[in-house]
């Protein structure tokens, strides 16, 4: 390894009081310690900011950037630019990362000669229940084309046979990146706000210039689940919306790169599972606020004219047995059977039927 790559860390902190110290004492403490740690303050209101403060004053590395709050893609936008590293990873302030962190991926992109390194990652709810999810590929690297088909296509979604709707995680906290590639092609971040997930579009644009991508198998990141306590938090009522703008905006930027045919069944799944996803938060957030108009809601959902169109053109009977069945409902409109559905799979936490 080289110990002169310098290595940036965009951190971006929002109101997260409560976490960010255990956040930056991660960061602060990596085994790895050329490091570039910018923070930028979204325009915190609580004390996140004297918390990032009194770490800038005890490390060195830490640069604070402050701007009017934007959201998470916006924020990150700001980090990129001003990094300086070689390579740059993002980090979410309400998270944490193990002590090789760092020097993991980094190793595992000077042994292939990669652009890009992809890690395992734990959902973190408490210290005695934390879930390990490693990366799908252990030690393996992809090449040019098959960036696209096994990596990108794999964060999207899975033919209509397969079992999940996704075989990789789309976030960007479990990775490192390219500064030279960010730069040389001026790749962005979009606002979460528009499209509820901004990191499945910062890949589109990042991914179809790598040249190597490797991965390893490792747990690296801890990823802070949510807990029933903040599913007040969890529900938004137009994410359903968002999530069609997600997809006509995936589709558009893909064609630039794929012919239709390769990817539509793909964004189609994803389009479904993130229904699936949707009608669970509504039908639990109804459970606890007795004047939400569930079945408007879901009414509104099953009528919306993207959807009906991607059903009808989806071989939805290839789908495994329980994906069938709300599909099936889809299809017909059943606001009785999808609610059946979001009941029967439970209200348990991050439980999806």
């Amino acid at each position: 390894m080289n110990s002169s790559d310098l290595i940036s860390v965009i951190i971006p902190v929002y109101n997260v009081e409560k976490y960010v110290g255990s956040c930056l004492e991660s960061v602060c403490n990596q085994t790895y310690k050329n490091l570039d740690i910018i923070i930028v303050d979204d325009g915190s209101k609580d004390s996140s900011n004297k918390i990032c403060e009194d770490y800038a004053l005890k490390d060195s590395r830490i640069r604070i950037i402050h701007k009017n709050n934007a959201g998470l893609g916006l924020a990150r936008n700001t980090g990129l630019e001003h990094v300086k590293g070689k390579y740059v990873a993002f980090i979410d302030s309400d998270d944490f990362v193990a002590a090789n962190y760092i020097e993991a991926m980094l190793n595992g992109i000077k042994r292939s000669n990669a652009d890009t390194c992809y890690a395992g990652y734990y959902e973190y709810y408490d210290d005695n229940n934390i879930i390990s999810k490693p990366a799908r590929y252990d030690s393996t690297i992809f090449t040019n084309n098959a960036i696209i088909e096994k990596v990108l296509l794999g964060m999207i979604g899975t033919e209509p046979s397969y079992k999940v709707d996704f075989i990789l995680p789309m976030s960007v906290w479990h990775a490192l990146y390219s500064s030279e590639i960010i730069q040389q092609h001026n790749i962005k971040f979009p606002s979460e706000r528009d499209y509820i997930s901004e990191d499945i579009i910062f890949h589109i644009s990042y991914l179809q210039h790598s040249k190597i991508t490797s991965f390893i198998k490792d747990c690296i990141y801890y990823y802070r689940c949510n807990n029933n306590n903040s599913l007040t938090h969890n529900f938004r009522d137009n994410e359903f919306d968002c999530n069609i703008e997600l997809v006509k905006k995936i589709e558009g930027d893909l064609s630039y790169i794929l012919e239709n045919e390769i990817f539509v069944n793909k964004t189609r799944r994803l389009l479904l599972g993130r229904c699936r996803t949707c009608i669970q938060k509504a039908v639990r957030y109804a459970s606890f606020n007795k004047e939400f108009d569930l079945n408007s809601y879901l009414s509104k959902i099953l009528m919306n004219d993207e959807l009906i169109a991607c059903i009808h053109s989806y071989p939805y009977k290839q789908n495994p047995i329980k994906q069938r069945i709300f599909n099936y409902f889809l299809l017909n409109q059943s606001i009785i059977g999808v609610k059946t559905l979001a009941y029967l799979s439970g209200m348990g936490r991050n439980r999806r039927f």
